[in-house]
């Protein structure tokens, strides 16, 4: 064979391996591409009422912890801690960012739930006004309040803190 057939045939392999009927592919790449898609893909044609479901979701989960946190506000006594008032004024402002007016006192009692459904007294995160927000967006999206959840407290609980 001489060169320029040799030539034309590696080049015949090597265009062929990217775009011929057979794919190289790993042994570990395969079952990623031969799986099944679920159903809230962004492709997906019913994904503006899967947004809709989660932001109706999230509206509920937001209004329970609420609900949850005004009841162990009214049972705890005193004004919130000097040292705790600025992340609860962060947490208030969030709050109204996402449709929900509180009080002080509940906006305080919010973060302390939150807190404490990560085992901690009071967590940090409240720096901005944005981190609040993204951090209750995101625990709003995944916890259940009020029921019988993992996430929920009892004022006994809470007011131990």
């Amino acid at each position: 064979m001489s060169i320029r057939s040799l030539k034309h045939r590696s080049a015949r392999l090597f265009h062929g391996r990217f775009h011929g009927k057979f794919l190289w592919r790993s042994a570990e790449e395969q079952p990623w591409l031969d799986m099944a898609p679920v159903g809230r893909e962004f492709g997906s044609p019913d994904y503006e009422r899967f947004v809709e479901q989660d932001r109706a979701e999230f509206q509920t989960n937001l209004s329970s912890l609420i609900k949850v946190s005004s009841d162990l506000a009214e049972a705890r006594v005193g004004d919130v801690a000097a040292d705790k008032r600025q992340d609860a004024v962060n947490v208030q402002i969030a709050l109204q960012e996402l449709g929900q007016r509180v009080s002080l006192e509940v906006a305080a009692e919010v973060w302390r739930h939150y807190s404490n459904s990560l085992m901690a007294c009071w967590m940090s995160g409240t720096e901005t006004i944005a981190s609040a927000k993204m951090t209750l967006f995101f625990y709003g999206m995944n916890a259940r309040h009020g029921g019988n959840g993992d996430s929920t407290l009892n004022a006994n609980d809470s007011l131990k803190n």
